[in-house]
């Protein structure tokens, strides 16, 4: 799913070594509920922009998932 492998690759560089299968699905799940959290706060508050953003990322993270 990643759009910018450059990125994943900065940040396992520094952290020291690649994500386990469990905290890749931890990393998922969570980047999920954030997402399903923010899309809630955001038509609260009438920002749809941040709203379709989220949603695109929950799209991709479904899409991602065999």
């Amino acid at each position: 799913m990643p759009t910018r492998p450059d990125l994943r690759a900065a940040f396992l560089s520094v952290y020291g070594r690649d994500l386990p299968a469990p905290e890749t699905a931890f990393l998922d799940a969570m980047t999920a509920f954030n997402a399903a959290a923010t899309i809630t706060w955001a038509h609260r508050h009438g920002e749809h922009d941040y709203a379709a953003r989220y949603g695109t990322l929950l799209r991709r993270l479904s899409a991602a998932r065999p």
